[in-house]
């Protein structure tokens, strides 16, 4: 035989294609094919390639050995050979149907928040004076439409491929393998009726994932999955040497146990803290203080995310695969539920139901203000303010009416003629750029350092004033107290 009939016998004894040992090699099909038809010769480094694909010496591949047909084939370390069980079916298709249905989770999961948040009520946006209500009750049966579509979708994937996979488990059970290990690579032989119809040879540094499963060692390479039950290995085999030499490489699948259990549905509950605190809020009164007082309430699912972090610490002493998950969504949620718990308590000092505002301005105006819903008090003395600007604000105050309240109020202003109905020119440059009271439907500015109404203060030096608007749409009335350098 000539070399190029003695690299194509070989190649043929493996089931490898011209492309396939071109592969191995890194060379064209168009290469190992002049190789063949003894029109080039490889290289002495592909020699010594070849020499290992083929598990031959270079003698023989050179001619200088007896004929292919009459060497001796290398011994195997290790031989199985075994069919597939209709146990061994079951358990590879329960793991199977529960990573598909995992990966159809998180979307699931996605939708219920979103139908969380939809039940969790409105948004209230404040544009100049109007008020609009965003109520994601609205969105409700849009996202229960989408979520039943989903399921169905769902189910339907499920469907069609558990009967593909079943049909696929099915034919291993009317076929054979047998798997033989050399010192750097091993082989799989399929048969089917006492015929070979595949053949695979696979080097240890070509494998690119191992799974060790409770019932199987798996090793995956080139997309394909090699299952060996664990039942034929013994305790010390090229599996458990694999497994050893490529850590990296290997997955250990824990058994579902009450820990596994534990672990997904503590993820999956801290997934859900953030809205849960989201529900927990009471309705506030379309203002911030109501807000805030609230806030505290994400203190409330707090244990749930910190529950998950010490099942991850404990599941990572046992060597659990799955306990960086429980670990980075605890972190992440505990961090964003204290954020926002904590808004309570640092913006404490800043807001409050204070009504010395009210009283004040009913001091100055010497008239009554009506009862009114609640107020909203914002403390700027201890704020950094831009003195440069001569305004230094006091405090800014938000006080909300009831409609019929509301209503009545309006008519009390439109007769008092300290209530102008627009802010004259002349006075804007008494009035504080923050507060405008751009889009007001009553607009009033008293000197208390003068006691004059809406007028220029005499005398230059410093002033104190009380600014006053209110809104019809939105009913409430707005109260600023400053003081400025008049120049």
């Amino acid at each position: 035989m000539t070399i190029g009939e003695t690299i194509q016998y070989h190649r043929k004894r493996l089931g490898l294609s011209q492309e396939d040992l071109g592969q191995k090699l890194n060379l064209s099909r168009q290469t190992v094919s002049l190789w063949e038809n003894d029109q080039t010769l490889p290289t002495i480094d592909n020699f010594i390639r070849l020499k290992e694909i083929f598990g031959v010496s270079v003698d023989t591949l050179l001619g200088c050995a007896p004929a292919p047909e009459a060497e001796e084939k290398p011994q195997p370390v290790e031989s199985y050979r075994f069919t597939f069980t209709e146990d061994d079916n079951k358990i590879r298709y329960k793991a199977w149907i529960t990573a598909l249905v995992r990966v159809l989770l998180i979307p699931f999961v996605f939708l219920m928040m979103m139908l969380l948040f939809a039940f969790n009520g409105s948004v209230t946006s404040t544009r100049g004076t109007v008020v609009t209500q965003h109520d994601f009750k609205d969105a409700i049966p849009i996202v229960i439409f989408m979520l039943i579509v989903y399921t169905i979708i769902a189910v339907c994937i499920i469907r069609q491929n558990a009967n593909l996979y079943k049909l696929r488990l099915s034919q291993r059970q009317i076929k054979t393998y047998e798997y033989n290990t050399f010192y750097n690579y091993f082989t799989v032989s399929i048969e089917k009726n006492d015929e070979t119809t595949s053949f695979h040879k696979i080097y240890f540094e070509d494998i690119e994932k191992i799974e060790d499963s409770e019932r199987f060692f798996s090793l995956i390479a080139g997309g394909i999955s090699f299952d060996i039950p664990k039942r034929l290995l013994p305790e010390n085999s090229f599996c458990s040497f694999l497994a050893k030499s490529y850590p990296a490489k290997t997955k250990t699948v824990k058994k579902t146990d009450a820990w596994a259990i534990a672990s997904v549905g503590l993820f999956i509950a801290s997934f859900f803290s953030f809205p849960i605190a989201m529900l927990l809020l009471k309705k506030p009164a379309s203002d911030m203080l109501g807000f805030l007082e609230n806030m505290r309430l994400f203190f409330v699912p707090l244990p749930i995310p910190i529950a998950s972090i010490i099942l991850g610490i404990v599941l990572k002493k046992k060597k659990y695969y799955t306990y960086k998950k429980n670990i980075v969504i605890g972190c992440i949620m505990a961090a964003l539920l204290c954020i926002y718990g904590c808004f309570s308590f640092a913006f404490s000092n800043i807001y409050k139901a204070d009504n010395a505002p009210v009283l004040a301005l009913e001091e100055y105006l010497d008239t009554d203000i009506p009862q009114h819903l609640q107020i909203v008090t914002q403390d700027w003395t201890d704020a950094n303010q831009n003195v440069n600007e001569n305004y230094v604000v006091s405090y800014y105050s938000t006080v909300y009416f009831d409609k019929t309240t509301a209503e009545k109020y309006a008519k009390t202003l439109a007769d008092d003629d300290r209530w102008l109905s627009a802010r004259p020119t002349e006075l804007t440059d008494i009035t504080n750029p923050l507060f405008q009271g751009d889009g007001y439907d009553y607009y009033l500015i008293y000197n208390i350092t003068e006691n004059t109404f809406n007028t220029l203060p005499g005398q230059k030096g410093q002033h104190k004033f009380i600014n006053a608007f209110y809104s019809k749409a939105s009913r409430k009335l707005l109260i600023v107290e400053y003081s400025m350098d008049y120049k």
